[in-house]
C-alpha cells in the first residue's frame, strides 16, 4: 500500500502527482471534498479520470 493523499494535499501537489490507486483509496468523504479540484486538473488523461469518475459512483 502506498502513501494515501489527504484532500489538503492535492491542494498542495496537484492530484496528477498521485498514483490512481492511492487516489481511489482515499476515504470517500475526502474524496468527495476534493472532486472538484481533481477534475479540473489538466493532467489526468480520460482513461484515469473516467476511472475516478466510477469512485464517485461507489
Amino acid at each position: 500500500t502506498g502513501l494515501i493523499p489527504t484532500c489538503e494535499s492535492l491542494h498542495v501537489t496537484q492530484p496528477a502527482a498521485w498514483t490512481i490507486d492511492s487516489l481511489r483509496n482515499m476515504p470517500q468523504a475526502a474524496f468527495r471534498r476534493c472532486l472538484e479540484l481533481i477534475g479540473q486538473d489538466p493532467f489526468f488523461s480520460a482513461f484515469q479520470l473516467s476511472v475516478l469518475l466510477a469512485k464517485t459512483k461507489e
